[in-house]
């Protein structure tokens, strides 16, 4: 029986027929991002300083290492998939998450205002953005119903 195909190897396969790829719709390149809330302001702010602190301890000079941590964060970055994490090795980013999410819930309203505040203006710049979009998608679809009545009437 050395030829035929165990129970669980059966199910298995059967397992990855079942599941087909999620199709989700790709957003348009162009559209504005959405805007972040005020925790993830708060979970950038501490990230900064909890790195700093363990680079300090390290010996790094905190400039440097504040520097890095925000070229690392920026758009060029992203694209790529991971950089190198000199500063900061010894705290893993699900303990770092874990340690930031206990300080979130343990600030009181008071010291949220800030980052409340900042998601606001994100919130309003997001909307802003996304109306001139809509605008801008509406004017493009508009022209190519012109052109295609055009196409049919020539």
């Amino acid at each position: 029986i050395s030829g035929s195909v165990s129970a669980k190897e059966q199910k298995a396969k059967k397992a990855r027929k079942t599941m087909t790829k999620k199709n989700t719709r790709k957003q348009p390149e162009d559209k504005p991002k959405r805007p972040l809330s005020a925790y993830n302001f708060f979970f950038r702010h501490e990230r900064e300083q909890t790195i700093m602190n363990i680079a300090a301890a390290e010996g790094f000079d905190p400039k440097e290492v504040l520097k890095e941590i925000r070229i690392a964060s920026s758009d060029e970055m992203n694209k790529r998939r991971r950089h190198r994490r000199k500063f900061y090795r010894e705290i893993g980013f699900a303990a770092l998450t874990k340690q930031i999410a206990v300080k979130w819930k343990a600030l009181d309203s008071a010291a949220k205002i800030p980052f409340d505040a900042m998601a606001m203006k994100e919130k309003q710049r997001y909307r802003n953005e996304l109306c001139k979009w809509n605008e801008e998608q509406k004017k493009k679809n508009h022209e190519v119903d012109v052109n295609a009545l055009n196409a049919v009437a020539a």
